[in-house]
């Protein structure tokens, strides 16, 4: 919150999160401080956190198609 008090309106804020517990937060900040909310999350994502998103993105989208990073193995 003391963020958005020092940054001025169309700022970008991004949060990688599918907690539906910064909805509250995440709505203040685009409806009254005229914040760009962008919104990277899981599959599983509440109506209510994604109406709060400027835009939003499917984490798993954005990185289908990045390289494996060298030496490490995949837990899945």
């Amino acid at each position: 919150r003391r963020f958005s008090d020092s940054h001025p309106q169309g700022t970008r804020v991004i949060l990688i999160s599918s907690d539906v517990n910064f909805a509250s937060d995440l709505s203040d900040l685009r409806h009254r401080k005229k914040f760009d909310v962008v919104l990277i999350h899981k599959a599983q994502v509440s109506e209510a956190l994604l109406s709060c998103a400027t835009e939003h993105y499917f984490y798993e989208d954005l990185i289908r198609d990045l390289p494996d990073r060298p030496g490490f193995k995949e837990t899945r």
